[in-house]
């Protein structure tokens, strides 16, 4: 071999060789900018997310977008696609926390007393309750005021309490059949209220004298009542043997329902809470027992996550 061939195999040894590493170079450096950014990224949703612990209650704020959740480690409200924690304050299991107009009625049966809070935590306002007791409990969203059924299967309790913590009426129910799961109170009549039990849905609208019942022999799982001129009922019902969780849309002045939801994403989970929206009524979140959240905001022709297993979710 003479000296120009072996010159020749030699530069483009070199060339290659070189080509090599600036390859090499070129990818390292690419890898590098990619583990940055996802470490940055990771950092960013890590700082953005929020763990509820146990929820307790949750809510629409007044004329607003603003949905809130009070759990066991704080208050969390969601407006915008994004979470956001509003309070560090920590809750016991024992308090129950019911969205009005004005906040939270903050309903602790182990003290007997409720503690009225704005929609950012701070309080302003509370009254003694008498012979408070373990039970469900419901509010009306404009006047603040309250109902707790205690008891079991034929043998209910209401209890009808003013702003005050006044008992004003006591009725002992036995038309009302099956494991109680949820109730509700009308936004703004205080002699409405539904009752979601393992046999059916039982809705009364003068004050627990007389009950309309729906969905008899079904698992009626949670209930809210639509913000609407009519009396509207959001009840979600779970089906055993399918696994299939549906909402339903309950019309009281035409007793007809209609079905207007499928919840794919829910099955094998129970819908636990229907948190409606006092100034866009076609705005809808159901939780579920799974500590999962959706939303909608079409009477649930689309829906989206914003919680999965108590963690929040951003949606933008």
């Amino acid at each position: 071999m003479d000296d120009a061939s072996s010159r020749k195999k030699s530069f483009k040894l070199i060339f290659w060789l070189t080509a090599a590493k600036l390859a090499f170079i070129l990818l390292t450096v690419a890898a590098g900018i990619w583990v940055i950014y996802l470490v940055t990224h990771t950092a960013q949703s890590d700082k953005q997310a929020v763990s509820f612990g146990r929820i307790y209650g949750s809510g629409f704020a007044p004329r607003s977008d603003t949905f809130s959740i009070a759990s066991s480690s704080g208050l969390y409200r969601y407006s915008g696609g994004t979470w956001q924690r509003v309070s560090k304050r920590e809750t016991n299991g024992k308090i129950q926390f019911l969205p009005v107009r004005q906040g939270w009625l903050e309903v602790d049966p182990v003290s007997n007393r409720v503690i009225i809070r704005n929609w950012t935590g701070g309080r302003i306002g509370s009254y003694s309750l008498a012979n408070s007791q373990k039970g469900f409990w419901a509010a009306s969203y404009q006047q603040a005021y309250v109902v707790r059924l205690t008891g079991d299967s034929g043998h209910y309790t209401i209890d009808q309490i003013a702003p005050d913590g006044t008992v004003k009426q006591t009725l002992h129910l036995r038309s009302i059949q099956g494991k109680a799961q949820s109730i509700a109170l009308h936004p703004t009549n205080n002699r409405c209220l539904a009752v979601a039990t393992r046999d059916g849905l039982y809705v009364t609208e003068d004050g627990g004298v007389h009950f309309k019942k729906f969905f008899k022999g079904k698992d009626v799982t949670s209930v809210a009542f639509g913000f609407a001129k009519q009396p509207l009922i959001y009840a979600a019902l779970f089906d055993k043997q399918s696994k299939k969780t549906a909402l339903y849309t309950v019309y009281l002045s035409h007793q007809n329902t209609i079905n207007n939801l499928d919840l794919a994403t829910v099955e094998s989970d129970r819908v636990t809470q229907v948190v409606t929206r006092s100034n866009h009524p076609h705005e809808i979140i159901v939780r579920t027992s799974n500590n999962d959240a959706y939303l909608t905001n079409n009477y649930g022709n689309n829906w989206i996550i914003i919680a999965h297993n108590g963690r929040g979710l951003a949606s933008k």
